[in-house]
């Protein structure tokens, strides 16, 4: 008796938490330390929402350009390149920045959107390999090289956790450690 395949319901809702994502554009707006943290660990492909993903990449320009982050400012670039209206407006701007109680969790809002962002790549993956599968038009060890590959994608794109502050690495005995941790590489130089 050949065996039973669970079915897959055709269409389910992808992961994602839209207060983590509304949470961390609302620390960002008021906060310009939220915006170093963010960087550290999301990108704007990380956001599921659209208007979350623009938001995101225009406060990393303004970051970057050493313009100060702020609502006054995002919104008036938002609006220079004619995507205010398209985010939600300065309402949703707004709704963001007073939706925020502190700021100090913005590290744990952006680790979740990373962690759902990492779950729909995952999501993409698999889907993209069942297809190679159920297709079978290339040789096997072919199919099994791009869906190890697919899958070395999605991991390659987790939080770097290796990833230190200069403030933070220290010598001991000409080895430098950063938290506990050696680094053979920073050794070696």
């Amino acid at each position: 008796m050949p065996e039973q395949v669970p079915a897959v319901p055709a269409e389910r809702e992808l992961p994602y938490n839209r207060e983590a994502e509304l949470g961390v554009i609302g620390c960002m707006l008021i906060n310009t330390k939220s915006v170093t943290a963010a960087a550290e660990i999301i990108t704007p492909d990380d956001f599921y929402f659209g208007a979350n993903r623009e938001i995101f990449a225009v406060v990393m320009t303004l970051f970057n350009e050493n313009v100060p982050v702020d609502l006054v400012t995002v919104s008036d670039r938002l609006s220079q390149q004619d995507k205010l209206d398209a985010v939600g407006g300065i309402q949703y701007l707004t709704a963001a920045a007073t939706s925020v109680a502190t700021t100090e969790n913005v590290i744990y809002h952006c680790r979740i959107i990373k962690e759902k962002s990492t779950l729909r790549r995952l999501i993409k993956s698999a889907s993209a390999i069942a297809e190679m599968a159920y297709e079978g038009a290339d040789e096997i060890e072919r199919i099994l090289e791009r869906s190890e590959q697919l899958i070395f994608d999605v991991s390659a794109t987790r939080e770097q956790s290796d990833i230190v502050p200069v403030c933070d690495i220290q010598s001991y005995g000409g080895k430098f450690t950063a938290r506990g941790i050696s680094y053979r590489r920073v050794d070696r130089l």
